[in-house]
């Protein structure tokens, strides 16, 4: 799921991950992330969550995410990139950071690595 109040972003990366055979559910809020999450248990395996959303940020929807479903995999997105000694202070599980605008080859390796991941964990 790609969960970012820029439509067109979101748009984008729907299209970059459909294109390499990915079912790609979107959300524009934090909020509209979670009641797509309940509505579709178990299906959702790993999240794409702008940081800087208006209302619910990208660090809140993504601990009310993982309190739902722990094994979700969570990448951030924001136009700047922070050190991994940042990200560890956020105070919730990050598992990837992607700069934007997408770089079409790191989104979809990304992601690839922590769905292969996912699989490893879950099975």
């Amino acid at each position: 799921m790609i969960v970012d109040d820029d439509c067109v972003l979101q748009r984008l990366g729907r299209e970059i991950l459909s294109l390499h055979g990915y079912d790609v559910l979107t959300a524009s809020s934090g909020q509209e992330a979670i009641r797509i999450l309940n509505s579709h248990p178990g299906r959702i395996r790993l999240v794409i969550l702008n940081i800087a959303m208006s209302g619910m940020g990208g660090l809140e929807t993504s601990r009310a995410l993982h309190s739902y479903d722990p094994s979700i995999k969570t990448i951030i997105s924001s136009s700047f990139h922070p050190s991994r000694e940042m990200i560890d202070r956020l105070g919730t599980r990050i598992d990837a950071f992607l700069n934007k605008p997408y770089e079409v080859d790191r989104m979809v390796s990304e992601v690839e690595r922590l769905l292969t991941e996912w699989e490893a964990e879950n099975s």
